[in-house]
């Protein structure tokens, strides 16, 4: 890695440190209002669970699960508020999708300001089975759902 990019990351990773307490204070609610739209559909019991870049961790103290990392073993994917961050947003699915099984039970949130719905639905359909749009005006996200369709 170049020493301007190493450079950048640990900018990004103090501001982060030293912001996190404020973000869950703030975010707090906001989150769990996802949470619970997507959980009361989502079994989480017996499953390996993935966050995927959801944060600062406010989902497991939602589930209150412990969790151990194996590759190609997760079952469940949550990703929630992340994926708008990323300069491409399908590779950072497809990254995801590296470590579930197929048919794991998918469910990302992504900012709606900073979102082309149609288009990201074209570029998900081939990666996310039985895909589940959930667009509610009070949540500032559009929830995606569905199960992993892996190559």
């Amino acid at each position: 890695m170049k020493p301007e990019k190493k450079n950048k990351k640990q900018e990004i990773i103090n501001k982060y440190n030293q912001t996190s307490e404020f973000y869950d204070r703030r975010y707090v609610k906001i989150q769990q209002d996802k949470f619970s739209l997507i959980l009361k559909d989502n079994s989480i019991y017996e499953k390996l669970i993935l966050d995927a870049g959801c944060g600062t961790g406010l989902l497991f103290g939602v589930i209150d699960n412990s969790f151990e990392i194996i590759l190609e073993k997760f079952t469940l994917l949550f990703s929630f508020t992340s994926l708008q961050n990323l300069p491409d947003v399908i590779e950072g699915v497809k990254e995801s999708f590296r470590v579930v099984k197929d048919g794991t039970d998918v469910n990302f949130s992504i900012l709606r300001k900073k979102l082309n719905k149609e288009r990201l639905k074209v570029l998900l359909k081939p990666l996310i089975k039985y895909m589940k749009i959930i667009d509610i005006e009070s949540i500032e996200d559009v929830l995606f759902t569905g199960k992993a369709l892996k190559e």
